[in-house]
């Protein structure tokens, strides 16, 4: 059971406003790839997959790559866009290889075809 004094409020930072945010453009300058394999988010610091943890980091072919290019996109507009939300429902089940939460910077991911072997 979870006791009162474990209860603390979230600590929450400033948003940018929209008109300040980087535009969405994963979805909108990317286009896919050729060859076959799989779709991938990805942290371009740690190299791992990256996953806010509402969305799959992955899709299983590369006709899912405008579907994961557009997740990356919300991911970092509600990042930028939408503090109090980011930090008390999506931080705590962010991930990558250099961490989770706070230590995940979804600004720093990227979309990379994992080509098929």
């Amino acid at each position: 059971m979870i006791a009162m004094e474990d209860v603390k409020p979230v600590e929450v930072e400033a948003s940018i406003p929209a008109e300040q945010a980087a535009a969405p453009s994963n979805s909108l300058k990317r286009k896919r790839p050729e060859g076959e394999g799989a779709v991938e988010i990805y942290c371009t610091k740690c190299g791992e997959s990256a996953t806010d943890g509402r969305f799959s980091p992955y899709g299983p072919n590369m006709e899912w790559w405008y579907t994961i290019t557009g997740t990356l996109d919300e991911i970092q507009w509600v990042y930028q866009t939408d503090k109090n939300y980011w930090a008390k429902v999506v931080e705590p089940t962010v991930r990558c290889g250099c961490g989770s939460g706070r230590e995940c910077n979804p600004m720093l991911w990227s979309v990379r075809q994992i080509p098929a072997s």
